[in-house]
């Protein structure tokens, strides 16, 4: 048997910044593996037993990089591939953390790269971590099918609770709508100043640090224009459970 080719057409183009997208790259002679030659553009991800290139790339701008197919013969040459990432206007605060809202399957993402994505209840892999007393914007982007939903939220709130005891702690519900069609985002405020998430930071406190993590949830909804209507004239829905960390801030609010 032969090594792999890869097939030539290999151009990735017209994907916007923050999207998220697939491509299956193809070779010939039953490939096993496959693997990065260089670098891949920040936010892609190489899936090495099947080759498929997927994720949402972070920063825009126009990406050189080669893939690798390998079977039991051996490794193919280095396939080049091309990838055209525009910008988008979303533009956020440094501190403001950019969410992003599946409206198809309710997950929730953090477009952080010092954040580990999942969604778990282990302390290792939330979404992102935060701090007692802090003020903090969200910057939520609702998506379906990896495309910006243009959908306009009537209410758009976020809940969270601590394990034991099953208490909510942060309720928020003030939203603003801060740009339509593909640029769709939302701005949220967050106060993490609630009495019963001090009490359960003070029962968490140990000598390396606060280690709480608060399961949190989205619910929206949206009025239904849709014809026939159904009989339903205001949708809800509601995310996935995702895991936030916080931790106790030792520098007391002025």
């Amino acid at each position: 048997m032969p090594v792999p080719v890869i097939s030539p057409v290999r151009s990735l183009l017209y994907y916007a910044q923050w999207q998220t997208w697939a491509r299956q790259p193809f070779a010939t002679e039953t490939p096993t593996s496959w693997a990065a030659a260089s670098a891949l553009p920040p936010g892609l991800s190489l899936n090495a037993t099947t080759g498929l290139l997927s994720g949402a790339v972070t920063m825009p701008g126009v990406y050189e990089f080669a893939l690798t197919a390998t079977n039991a013969s051996g490794t193919s040459a280095p396939g080049l591939f091309v990838a055209g990432i525009t910008p988008t206007t979303w533009t956020a605060p440094v501190d403001a953390l950019d969410v992003i809202l599946d409206l198809s399957t309710g997950l929730v993402t953090v477009n952080d790269l010092t954040s580990t994505p999942g969604g778990t209840l282990d302390q290792q892999t939330v979404l992102a971590w935060l701090k007692s007393g802090d003020a903090r914007l969200l910057h939520i982007r609702p998506v379906k099918n990896g495309a910006v939903c243009d959908i306009a939220f009537l209410t758009l709130k976020l809940a969270a609770k601590v394990f034991e005891p099953e208490a909510s702690v942060i309720a928020s519900t003030a939203f603003g709508r801060a740009a339509t069609g593909p640029d769709t985002y939302y701005r949220m405020a967050v106060l993490l100043t609630d009495a019963q998430l001090d009490a359960e930071l003070f029962n968490a406190e140990n000598e390396a640090g606060t280690l709480l993590t608060a399961l949190f949830e989205f619910e929206w909804t949206w009025t239904n224009t849709l014809t026939p209507d159904c009989g339903l004239t205001t949708v809800r829905g509601s995310s996935q459970n995702f895991a936030l960390g916080v931790e106790r801030q030792m520098i007391a609010n002025a």
